[in-house]
């Protein structure tokens, strides 16, 4: 199944793409696995080759959300406003750039949570909206599209995927029959796992900040730094 037929979408994907690589130009988590736009493009090209042959009728605006999660679904890594940190991860507003290493692992640690908000923000009412937040190129498309790529990014996290293997069918622009909720959380998170890889991987920072990173932080590390090239 072609990923790359998304119809009137295409045009959007394509100022999402251009938006994530502006945003990551200068990672705020250096001592961290890279999760840029390379990350973004191995996971949707792990979803072509599993989808490839199969027939799992997914309409264009479906191939759009999933494709458009794996470009949004860490975002949160890169959110420098105050407001939405302080609620969503606890951090102080006097936390300045360069953050702190201990804001760095609460950030990361509610990154899927800050992600979704950042993705939902272009639709919220006006005093609700958060300002300063990076334009993630969503002009335009209907506010139960974005609301759906919000929640398909979040299932690529252990902490919200079990919740989510509760999701329904849902009716949004279209998609008459309604949008595969929960197969394309279940492909979200396939197409990150599968981006495990060494060249992911920055030895000479993390020999520098081993001794203080959590053994979650730890393990993730070394599963990809034992592992290359899993497209192959």
């Amino acid at each position: 199944m072609p990923l790359h037929k998304l119809g009137r979408y295409e045009d959007t994907l394509r100022k999402i793409k251009e938006a994530c690589a502006k945003l990551w130009k200068e990672p705020h988590h250096y001592h961290y696995t890279e999760h840029g736009i390379k990350h973004s493009e191995n996971i949707i090209e792990n979803l072509a080759q599993l989808l490839r042959g199969q027939d799992l009728q997914l309409k264009p605006v479906e191939c759009f959300i999933l494709q458009a999660a794996a470009y949004l679904h860490d975002t949160g890594m890169q959110c420098v406003q105050p407001d939405l940190l302080k609620k969503v991860a606890g951090i102080s507003r006097n936390e300045k750039i360069p953050f702190s290493y201990d804001a760095l692992e609460k950030i990361r640690g509610k990154h899927a949570e800050i992600s979704s908000c950042m993705i939902k923000n272009i639709c919220n009412q006006a005093e609700e909206r958060y300002t300063d937040l990076p334009d993630l190129g969503l002009g335009g498309i209907d506010c139960l599209v974005v609301d759906a790529i919000a929640k398909i990014s979040m299932a690529h996290s252990d902490g919200n995927f079990r919740s989510y293997c509760e999701l329904k069918d849902r009716r949004i622009p279209d998609c008459r029959d309604g949008a595969k909720m929960l197969l394309l959380a279940v492909l979200m998170r396939l197409g990150d796992a599968l981006d495990a890889d060494k060249i992911r991987c920055n030895w000479e920072n993390y020999i520098q900040m081993e001794g203080r990173l959590p053994t979650v932080s730890r393990a993730h590390f070394w599963k990809h730094y034992w592992v290359s090239n899993t497209q192959h």
